[in-house]
């Protein structure tokens, strides 16, 4: 609990639930307040479909602490905020890079061709 105020901390998926909405703006995917968490992390999943699980995951941290009342899953929390943040950074990155900057572009495949 913070000092001084009567809210308490976020916990587990609350923490990480917080940090991927927040992340959906460097993303630029708007969130709408009335989705619920799970259209909320749909609406991510369609931009990021590879992290999917992992969206879905802390949606269903989030909603179980906040909804269902239940404990805290702290570190598991934590482990999958830490596999999803560098996704949600690239994907950024790529979603800032101009379309008439391909071999920008090209450098954040995956799959890239291989060099002749």
């Amino acid at each position: 609990e913070v000092r001084g105020s009567n809210r308490r901390a976020p916990r587990g998926g609350e923490w990480a639930f917080a940090r991927m909405a927040r992340m959906a703006q460097w993303l630029r995917v708007k969130l709408l307040p009335w989705q619920t968490p799970y259209e909320q992390a749909q609406t991510l999943s369609k931009i990021m479909p590879r992290s999917e699980p992992a969206i879905e995951r802390v949606a269903n941290l989030y909603v179980h602490e906040r909804y269902g009342r239940g404990e805290p899953e702290l570190q598991e929390a934590q482990l999958t905020w830490r596999n999803l943040r560098g996704p949600m950074w690239l994907t950024g990155l790529k979603r800032r890079i101009p379309r008439s900057w391909p071999s920008l572009r090209g450098i954040f495949r995956r799959n890239r061709p291989a060099e002749p």
